[in-house]
C-alpha cells in the first residue's frame, strides 16, 4: 500500500499513544483492535521508533493485517486492518519483553 492509499483509508479507531513508552504503543493496539469489526482499520500514532516493528509482527503472528506506516510531523501513523481471529497467538519475543522488562535488540 503505498502513501496516498494510507492517507486514503477509512480509519474506524485512531489511537494516540504518541505518549506511551514502550511497549505501550503495541498494548495500546492490541486493547484497540479488540473493539473493531474484522475489517475495520486502526491507525496508531506513536513516537516509539520500535513501534512499528513490534506492531507488524504481532499483526502478523495474529492474523491482521498490517497496511503500513506514515511519517508525519514528528510522529508515525500505523495501519492495521483487523482480520477474523480465532485465537490470539502471541510472540515469544513479544512476551519476554513485555514479562521481562528487557529489551531484544528493539529500542525500548
Amino acid at each position: 500500500m503505498d502513501r496516498l492509499d494510507m492517507e486514503r483509508l477509512r480509519v474506524a479507531k485512531v489511537i494516540d499513544a504518541r505518549w506511551a513508552p514502550c511497549p505501550g504503543p503495541l498494548l495500546e493496539a492490541k486493547e484497540g483492535i479488540g473493539h473493531l469489526r474484522t475489517g475495520e482499520v486502526i491507525e496508531i500514532q506513536t513516537v516509539d521508533p520500535g513501534a512499528p516493528g513490534d506492531i507488524s509482527a504481532w499483526a502478523g503472528n495474529v492474523g491482521h493485517e498490517f497496511l503500513g506506516l506514515l511519517h508525519s510531523d514528528g510522529y508515525d501513523r500505523i495501519f492495521v486492518k483487523k482480520r477474523h481471529v480465532e485465537k490470539t497467538i502471541i510472540s515469544p519475543r513479544l512476551v519476554s519483553r513485555q514479562t521481562t522488562g528487557g529489551s531484544d535488540d528493539r529500542n525500548c
